[in-house]
């Protein structure tokens, strides 16, 4: 019986750490702790930072019936020159789900982060917790995929 469940044990840890994609609850055997634990960092006070548009904003996309969206520096300069030219490393983009206009009801905090040419993508929960990261992320990349530089109603394409 103990053998059983130690190859069970041992096979659960497999299978959440054989996972490129999610992040978390997978503690040492995350391949994006190093990255998730970096962007923690670097998104500390978002809230403060400069927003695409101020305040809370309807949006048809899947991260709330309503969003608050925010940049680091280096997005803003890019977004502020209008040229439609390609976000440079170390770009931030930070959106707050919610389900009412009020934004009481938080949804999701959703995070894009350009590292060495790649966007990497990282999802919180309404508690705080990571419920998945990672390059080229499912559900992401499909919705942000585009020209450089567009932008429609508020989804910054993927190819920034």
């Amino acid at each position: 019986m103990t053998r059983t469940w130690m190859f069970l044990a041992g096979l659960a840890l497999v299978a959440c750490g054989s996972d490129d994609e999610k992040g978390g609850d997978t503690g040492a055997t995350d391949p994006n702790a190093e990255l998730n634990a970096e962007l923690t960092d670097l998104i500390e006070g978002y809230d403060a930072w400069p927003q695409v548009e101020a305040g809370i904003v309807p949006s048809a996309a899947v991260h709330g019936e309503y969003v608050e969206n925010w940049l680091n520096t280096p997005a803003k300069a890019v977004v502020d020159a209008q040229a439609g030219e390609a976000m440079p490393d170390g770009a931030i983009l930070v959106k707050q789900g919610y389900d009412d206009e009020l934004g009481d009801s938080e949804k999701n905090l959703t995070v894009m982060w350009k590292t060495d040419g790649e966007w990497f993508w990282a999802q919180y929960n309404s508690g705080g917790d990571l419920t998945k990261s990672g390059f080229q992320l499912d559900g992401c990349v499909e919705c942000h995929e585009g020209d450089a530089g567009q932008q429609d109603d508020g989804v910054i394409s993927y190819d920034w």
